[in-house]
């Protein structure tokens, strides 16, 4: 008996390994077949077609943490989509889905830079005077047509009498 006990630790230990939880939903949505569609299409390069599998992947599953990190990953800094506010909200749906699992460090460390990022774009308008002269003049100009609009709003419903001279009688036929 004493020699059967090991075994039947080991076997026990390995029984109840599987029947632990595993995280929830991973396996299942890396097994979705618009994420495998949006991870092959990446690998071609094809990044439009991963984005929009990946987003269909999503549809099936709002909760999908690794749909969400790769979009963020598309979308990033000078990623192929180069959009870092959208990189930062999927960045930040992966952390709040999973914040203690694989890939939230990784978004997490990545977040940083889609903030400097959108920044840096903010930033650049702010400083730039050609840009803030224009963006002056557009306003004036705004700030004008609107008056405009306005004035013919006002003259549309209160429209001035019109004055016309009445046509000239025709002569008397009869006297001459």
């Amino acid at each position: 008996m004493a020699r059967w006990r090991p075994l039947f630790l080991l076997c026990s230990v390995a029984l109840l390994h599987g029947c632990t939880p595993q995280p929830e939903g991973q396996t299942e949505d890396q097994k979705d077949p618009f994420f495998q569609q949006g991870l092959r299409l990446d690998k071609e390069k094809d990044y439009k077609g991963a984005v929009d599998a990946f987003e269909k992947a999503l549809q099936n599953n709002p909760r999908n943490v690794l749909a969400h990190f790769n979009l963020g990953r598309l979308y990033e800094g000078d990623g192929p989509m180069n959009d870092p506010g959208i990189a930062l909200y999927h960045y930040k749906k992966v952390i709040k889905l999973q914040p203690s699992e694989y890939p939230a460090e990784i978004a997490l460390s990545r977040i940083k830079g889609c903030e400097q990022e959108i920044a840096k774009g903010v930033a650049l308008v702010q400083a730039d005077p050609q840009v803030m002269n224009e963006l002056e003049r557009l306003k004036e100009e705004n700030r004008g047509l609107k008056r405009d609009i306005e004035t013919l709003r006002a003259l549309a419903a209160n429209p001035p009498a019109v004055f016309t001279n009445p046509p000239p009688a025709p002569p008397p036929s009869g006297s001459r």
